[in-house]
């Protein structure tokens, strides 16, 4: 029973850890999202800072970057920007994969 033990602790620590890294990656992707649209919208400094906080805040409602998407096209909208939901969608993917890879090189760097 102790090997058994050993395993069920090394696959809820591995378990932890991979959503640890995933809950990292995704709040710093929405940052970076949320500092792409801040620019769209010409914000700079402080409000774009905070800006992407509220993106990143708006990231809770559900599971997914749905929500996110809605929030920035909400905005733009009030903006009176035309963005197509492609150019969101897209740099929505391109922000994820950036947050990863930095997420992961930081990682093996330390």
């Amino acid at each position: 029973m102790g090997e058994l033990d050993d395993r069920a602790r090394l696959y809820e620590t591995r378990f932890a850890h991979d959503e640890e890294m995933r809950f990292k990656a995704e709040a710093r992707g929405c940052r970076k999202i949320g500092m792409w649209a801040a620019s769209e919208i010409g914000l700079e400094g402080e409000a774009a800072t905070l800006y992407a906080k509220e993106v990143i805040a708006s990231n809770i409602d559900e599971p997914g970057l749905d929500d996110v998407k809605r929030k920035i096209m909400a905005d733009f909208e009030k903006q009176g920007l035309e963005v197509e939901e492609r150019i969101i969608d897209k740099q929505i993917e391109t922000c994820m994969k950036q947050a990863k890879l930095e997420l992961l090189e930081e990682i093996e760097n330390s």
